[in-house]
């Protein structure tokens, strides 16, 4: 998990970057290498170039990468971006206390946890 420090330097916006998108994610979710590869169903060599590429190249071909994009801005309005790293990685009750992270590697997994988001909008969920 990133350093707290680290946050002071660098304010979380859900502003999706023009450039280092993966990098951006990895901070925004607050991911390790390893989680961050496992989520996008990719080794950590693979993700390790993918954070070096400056335009993503090869990331944004991804299906696991576009719904990870995706899920920030589903998130805007209704999680802190300085939270939702410590949201996907807490059990949640409303996706019966699996942890969230776990689920964005495949579609019906990452509709899952759309659903949960737009019933915290809602306020019908945690």
């Amino acid at each position: 998990m990133a350093s707290q420090t680290q946050a002071a330097f660098h304010p979380l916006s859900f502003e999706i970057p023009e450039t280092h998108k993966a990098r951006w994610l990895k901070e925004i979710f607050d991911l390790t290498d390893t989680e961050m590869a496992h989520v996008l169903g990719i080794s950590v060599e693979t993700l390790r170039k993918w954070l070096k590429d400056e335009i993503d190249r090869h990331a944004t071909e991804s299906a696991c990468f576009q719904r990870l994009l995706n899920l920030t801005q589903l998130a805007r309005g209704v999680i802190r971006p300085d939270r939702l790293g410590r949201w996907v990685h807490r059990e949640n009750r409303a996706l019966g206390r699996i942890v969230p992270l776990n689920l964005p590697a495949d579609g019906a997994g990452y509709e899952m946890v759309a659903a949960v988001v737009d019933d915290v909008r809602a306020g019908i969920a945690d």
